[in-house]
């Protein structure tokens, strides 16, 4: 009788990485059975699917599966190329959070070697601190003109406050001190040393803010968004508008952020302003009728997307909250003060004008025109912004 299962055996491999290598560059059929230090094995059929970090290498079983994996990834990780992963999201180089394509891309071109083998990618994983947690502030040089080494000691350790490095001073001993910042400032404003909440803050790199309820803070942050959303489509209803001029482009650039965010119409608009914008570069082939009625469609599904987002009630929102905002603050600012900042804003925008006129002027092409043309439009709406705040801020006229 034949023995299948000698017929099986096709390989013998002296070590486990001996096999390991030699099944990444092979495909092997299921059920073949290979002799691994003097055993057999079975070669599986299903291969193992997910990501793992292991020895210093971030490997997944493909592109896609690293793309669902990074979702569910809890921590911080440092990979190579300057990109990152942190609490589920990944970011590149510049800091710029990477959508699914981008993931994916990454990974193909990294994780692979020369001869096409899976190898991973290098990852630093961010060290959980043994620590205890909790802020924790330092303060040098604290002066002490009465204190001896022993008071200074018995002090802190009454506000739980670690003390180091006492020393001599020009008018008696310093100190370097340790701990939960609040703890820090108890001590420096209680009466034994008698400082002003206000310096002890400032020693601290305390900020006071206004105490602002969570509520009010959602309802502050979906009115500007509203009020943002706004600018957009008075800007995209603007090049719409402009008949005889080119326009799909621009509203691409404006656009390019909020299509995910606009569900399966921003699917549909994505791909309606790309081909208006293919036609417009002469790499489409279009009438100039069909091209003029993609310029109403989009108009009239853009305009219809809005009206359904409430916009002009989410500046009238806007405008409440900020003022039930102001009123808990309770604190204008200096006018004298206001006016210097501005102006050192105005020379910055002066300058950033200038060279974003001479960037727009250099003649990129594809990817890195549409790029250069989304930096001049967010620096319109940054100008814009500017001259808005300039002239409503609310300042203390003396």
């Amino acid at each position: 009788m034949i023995n299948l299962k000698n017929l099986l055996v096709e390989l013998e491999f002296k070590t486990p990485e001996e096999f390991k290598k030699y099944k990444a560059k092979h495909k092997m059929r299921p059920g073949t059975v290979v002799k691994v230090a003097g055993k057999d094995k079975v070669v599986d059929d299903k291969p193992e699917v997910g990501t793992k970090v292991k020895d210093g290498k971030l490997k997944s079983s493909g592109p896609q599966q690293f793309a669902d994996d990074v979702k569910n990834m809890k921590g911080e990780f440092d990979l190579d190329g300057g990109m990152k992963i942190k609490d589920g999201k990944m970011f590149d180089d510049n800091g710029n959070q990477m959508d699914t394509d981008d993931i994916e891309d990454f990974y193909y071109q990294d994780a692979f070697d020369e001869k096409g083998i899976n190898v991973g990618i290098d990852v630093k994983e961010k060290p959980k601190s043994d620590e205890p947690k909790g802020k924790k502030a330092k303060v040098d040089s604290v002066e002490f003109s009465s204190f001896g080494e022993k008071d200074i000691k018995r002090f802190a350790d009454r506000y739980g406050v670690k003390v180091k490095n006492i020393r001599s001073g020009q008018q008696g001993n310093l100190a370097d001190f340790e701990g939960d910042p609040e703890k820090i400032k108890k001590m420096l404003t209680s009466d034994d040393y008698g400082m002003e909440p206000e310096d002890a803050n400032d020693l601290l790199g305390i900020k006071d803010e206004p105490k602002v309820d969570k509520k009010t803070d959602k309802d502050m942050a979906s009115a500007a968004n509203k009020a943002n959303m706004k600018m957009d489509r008075d800007e995209i209803m603007g090049l719409l508008n402009a008949k005889n001029e080119p326009f799909a482009e621009e509203v691409y650039d404006i656009l390019d952020d909020n299509f995910d965010k606009m569900g399966s119409l921003g699917k549909e608009l994505k791909q309606k302003v790309d081909t208006l914008a293919a036609y417009e570069m002469g790499i489409y082939d279009m009438s100039e009728k069909e091209y003029e009625q993609g310029r109403e469609e989009l108009k009239k599904k853009l305009d219809d997307y809005y009206k359904e987002q409430g916009l002009d009630e989410g500046i009238k929102e806007l405008s409440k909250i900020s003022t039930r905002y102001t009123n808990r603050i309770n604190e204008a600012v200096d006018e004298g003060d206001f006016i210097t900042v501005m102006q050192e804003i105005r020379a910055g925008i002066d300058e950033a004008e200038y060279g974003i006129t001479r960037l727009g002027a250099l003649g990129f092409k594809g990817k890195d025109k549409s790029t250069a043309k989304k930096i001049e439009n967010e620096f319109k709406k940054f100008y814009k912004l500017v001259d808005k705040f300039e002239r409503e801020a609310e300042v203390d006229k003396f």
